[in-house]
Formats: structure tokens, C-alpha cells, sequence
């Protein structure tokens, strides 16, 4: 009886697994990823009156400027313009105009949360954009040459979303979408012979290393936030971080505070404690890893290798830098690591002019 009873909850558990849910629904505009360039798109796409949906993988909007967790932007602060200023204007409003010079690598600094709440604000106001959060991609459809629909899963797998569309933008931080579809692109070096860069290497698949950033926060000088010592870790790789570490060869010419100011955040109004980026380059959390080609599950498991790396970082700092008051920040993000990595580069499409 026993084992009947055994037999009998495991056909159940099976069958329930495969009845996936399924539904469809149609729209003029689907932009599937809501980094940066894919929320600004399906914004811009319902504010010009058209139908729109835009399909996300997290909780966050943003990308690589908050699901990332690198909220340090590049580029010159002086040049503002379009939805890049009103995102600005936001940050003004919500800070003051001159609190975000924080941290030395850039001239506008912010807390991922931050700017998510913007971004979403933005979407909430659109009464022509509806926002799915979630989703993971998992195929394209076509009828000829032309990309009609595509189709979704929720996180555990027990829904699936096939969403049709006059038009179907990429906003996915690799290109998965185009690949798919089958569209050409490049990836890793570009070829001298097209660029016509005489100094330039031979074309290969090299791509810039990834980061598992981080947000950190000063709990207090007797704050003691030292994190569980990660598997495999290897103090070795950090030694050259700063000039407070133990290296043996050249560090990088500046102590662990300039480090640590590297990616300095501004407070939010009423906040006690600093927060910090953390997302440094010379022995830092940075490493090698090309994912691109990878399917979702080989990611992963890629990813938490750079998610190790970070966690390594974060307990060097912690142990041998001697700054156990700085802590993953409990706000911010997955308790404070990034939900989604720093890809810097990703598939580059063979558009009609290049």
C-alpha cells in the first residue's frame, strides 16, 4: 500500500509538471528586456501612441544601470539630452542637483533602487505600455523572413507566454533575440579587413571581462559585517588591489579608500550610512568569462563562478584590508549583490549600413 502511495504522488507530481500553462496575446510593439536601451524604447514607443509591451527577465528596469548594480554612469555629464536628461532631472529632484558627484568615476552616481523607481514611475505613466516582469526569452517565431512572435516562460517553468507583435525590438543585454531569429552578427574583435584598422589584431572571439557587481555599505566603525569565507577562496588574487594589500609586484597606485571612493553613492534623503559601487577593475571583481553562446542553464553556472569572485573580493576587503565594517548593503538589490551581471559586451548585428 505504501508504495502505491509513493507511486501514485509521483504521477501526480509529474503530470502537474507538464501541464504548463500556456496563453497569447497580441500587440503592436513587444521589446523584449528592459535594460536601458530596451525601457527607454518601449517608453518612447508608447508615448508616440502605440500599443506596447515590454517583457522583462527581473524585477528591476534598467538593466545594466540597476539589476547590475553599476548605477556609476559613463560619459560626459555635460551633455545632456532627451530621455537622458529627464532621467537626470529625476535624480535632481530626488538627491539635489549637486549630490551626485559622489564617487570619483563618474559625475553621476545614484543607488540602483533608485533609478528603478524611476524608471518605473516612467512605465506606470504610459497608459499604452504594459510591463511584464519575469519572463525569460526562449524562442522566436517567423513567417518567411520576418519575426512575428515570441515566447516566454515564467521563472519556475510553470507558464508559458507566446506574445505576438507588428514589431519586436532587442533589448536583451546579449542579442539573444536577433540570434535567434537568425540574424548575422559579430562578436569579440572586429576584423581589420572590414574595419580597415591597420594596427587592429586579427578578428577573434575575445571579449572584455564581466563583472558580478556589488553595493556595499559603512555600518559603523565597531560594525563587524565580515561574510562567510567563500568556496574556493584564494586571497592571492586580490593582493594587488591597492596599496594597503600584501602585493609583491605593483599595485594599483592608491590606497583602499581611494578604492572604495571609486564608486561612492550619494544618500538618499535622510540616510545615516554611505553606500559604494563595487565594481573595480585591477584585482578586483572583474574576470573572464564569454557566456554569450551559452544557453541559460550554462550561464548560470558561469555566473555563479563570477558571483564567488565578488563574495572573494568583499572578504579580502573584509579580512585582510582590515574594513569589516563595510557589508553587502540590505537594500539594495539580492541583499546587496547584483541580480544580473556587468556584461560589457555582447553580439554586435550586421545591420544595412555599417
Amino acid at each position: 500500500m505504501k508504495w502505491r502511495m509513493i507511486f501514485f504522488l509521483c504521477c501526480c507530481s509529474m503530470f502537474a509538471y507538464s501541464q504548463r500553462t500556456g496563453r497569447s496575446i497580441a500587440t503592436q510593439v513587444l521589446v523584449i528586456g528592459g535594460g536601458v536601451g530596451g525601457t527607454a524604447a518601449a517608453i518612447q514607443s508608447a508615448r508616440m501612441g502605440v500599443k506596447t509591451i515590454l517583457i522583462e527577465p527581473t524585477i528591476m528596469l534598467g538593466g545594466m544601470l540597476t539589476a547590475a548594480g553599476v548605477s556609476c554612469t559613463d560619459g560626459n555629464d555635460q551633455l545632456p539630452s532627451g530621455m537622458w536628461e529627464e532621467f537626470r532631472q529625476a535624480l535632481y529632484k530626488h538627491y539635489g542637483r549637486s549630490k551626485l558627484n559622489t564617487g570619483w568615476v563618474s559625475n553621476t552616481n545614484f543607488e540602483p533602487r533608485v533609478a528603478d523607481s524611476i524608471f518605473k514611475a516612467w512605465t506606470v505613466k504610459e497608459k499604452n505600455l504594459t510591463v511584464f516582469f519575469g519572463y525569460e526569452f526562449e524562442a522566436v517565431s517567423k513567417k518567411e523572413n520576418k519575426v512575428t512572435a515570441a515566447s516566454f516562460h515564467n521563472k519556475d517553468n510553470t507558464e508559458a507566454l507566446k506574445i505576438n507583435a507588428t514589431v519586436i525590438i532587442d533589448g536583451t543585454e546579449l542579442g539573444d533575440v536577433f540570434a535567434a531569429a537568425g540574424a548575422e552578427y559579430d562578436l569579440g574583435m572586429d576584423d581589420p579587413a572590414i574595419s580597415g584598422e591597420k594596427e587592429a589584431r586579427q578578428k577573434n572571439d575575445i571579449i572584455q571581462d564581466l563583472t558580478w557587481a556589488a553595493v556595499l555599505k559603512d555600518y559603523g566603525k565597531d560594525a563587524d559585517k565580515t561574510i562567510i569565507k567563500p568556496e574556493g577562496y584564494d586571497a592571492k588574487k586580490y593582493y594587488c588591489t591597492c596599496t594597503d594589500a600584501p602585493c609583491d609586484d605593483k599595485p594599483w597606485n592608491g590606497d583602499k579608500l581611494k578604492m572604495l571612493n571609486y564608486g561612492k553613492l550619494p544618500r538618499s534623503p535622510g540616510a545615516k550610512q554611505d553606500k559604494y559601487m563595487l565594481n573595480w577593475p585591477p584585482f578586483g571583481n572583474d574576470i573572464y568569462l564569454n557566456v554569450v553562446e551559452d544557453n541559460y542553464e550554462v550561464r548560470n553556472t558561469k555566473y555563479e563562478l563570477a558571483k564567488q569572485h565578488t563574495l572573494g573580493f568583499i572578504y579580502f576587503m573584509q579580512t585582510e584590508l582590515g574594513m569589516k565594517n563595510i557589508g553587502l548593503a540590505d537594500d539594495e538589490l539580492d541583499g546587496g549583490m547584483a541580480l544580473i551581471p556587468y556584461n560589457r559586451e555582447g553580439r554586435r548585428v550586421k545591420g544595412v549600413v555599417r
